[in-house]
């Protein structure tokens, strides 16, 4: 119909027309030259880069084909794309998502709707600024602000997830107080930490380059406690036993080996330090007293669980790490 059609022709320009124009950088390296301008910048290269409207409009028809041919192998009505606030997803049942990835507005580094608004007044769409989760002084936007909307985010991610499925959080920011909104917002859903590792993208962005902003992304893996560790857990809480069911449920949800350039390494995670802090953070978000000194805890960890390389594992864990 005329209506698809326009969609559609509005969806290639929306997401090709920026390489139709002189932001477009030549990249020698690179195969395409389609779209190879600064995401978020106005900045004309020394080298522009042509490209013809029907070389981008078929390589991206292309595209487009393989990917809705490879979700209609799985069947219909399998995907969904929807543009709704992370903090309201009443369109998800609870407990039916299987795996979460989460890249969180980044709080005063960038100002997402400003950047939109070119393609927002031609789209005849605008974003929900007053929603916006990013700090902004100048519509007294705080740190308080952007931490309330993140801990909304974050509640209704691990409603939706499954329990004992996980989520990935991947973030960078220098802002000590934009950090700890993404810590208590985590906090604040329940979710379990429990790996914290560096991405390294190699290439800086243009802003991290000319703002001096963090080179490297954090990305931090926690899990959605299941349902029955939690019920025994809560028989025994605020007693030794609390402590060691959750261990018992976080050495079961944790790897067990890891390897790096084809060499083991050590899953941090697995360590008496790191074990007992997160047997502490556990307690403190559900109001209850920790049970245990970290001496008592070092010297009941050898007493329920095995030690090998300075981990510990569950019994039924031993075998197969030791292969």
């Amino acid at each position: 119909s005329t209506y698809r059609e326009r969609r559609a022709l509005r969806f290639w320009i929306s997401s090709n027309g920026l390489s139709l124009t002189v932001l477009n950088r030549f990249a020698p390296t690179h195969h395409s030259q389609v779209n190879r301008y600064f995401s978020g910048t106005l900045y004309v290269p020394s080298t522009v880069a042509e490209t013809s409207y029907r070389y981008a409009f078929e390589n991206k028809v292309k595209r487009l084909t393989r990917a809705f041919a490879s979700m209609q192998r799985w069947g219909r009505h399998t995907s969904a794309v929807t543009t709704q606030s992370a903090t309201t997803l009443a369109q998800i049942p609870d407990n039916s998502i299987d795996y979460v990835f989460i890249d969180p507005p980044f709080g005063r580094n960038l100002q997402y709707s400003e950047l939109n608004q070119i393609w927002e007044a031609w789209l005849q769409v605008q974003t929900q600024r007053n929603v916006e989760a990013v700090i902004d002084s100048t519509r007294h936007v705080d740190v308080p602000e952007y931490a309330d909307l993140m801990r909304q985010a974050f509640e209704e991610l691990a409603r939706v997830l499954k329990p004992a499925r996980w989520i990935t959080v991947e973030f960078h920011n220098s802002s000590n107080a934009v950090w700890m909104a993404i810590q208590e917002g985590m906090l604040a859903a329940r979710l379990v930490v429990a790996d914290v590792r560096v991405l390294s993208k190699e290439s800086e962005t243009y802003k991290q380059s000319k703002q001096g902003l963090v080179k490297r992304d954090l990305m931090i893996s926690a899990y959605k406690p299941p349902f029955d560790s939690l019920q025994k857990f809560e028989i025994v809480a605020g007693r030794p036993e609390g402590a060691w069911e959750f261990v018992r449920m976080h050495l079961a949800q944790l790897p067990i080996f890891s390897e790096r350039l084809g060499e083991p390494e050590i899953v941090s995670e697995r360590q008496d330090t790191m074990l007992f802090d997160r047997m502490v953070a556990f307690h403190v978000q559900r109001g209850i007293s920790v049970p245990l000194s970290a001496a008592e805890f070092r010297a009941g960890l050898q007493q329920h669980f095995v030690e090998r390389d300075g981990m510990y594992f569950l019994p039924a864990q031993v075998n197969d790490f030791d292969k």
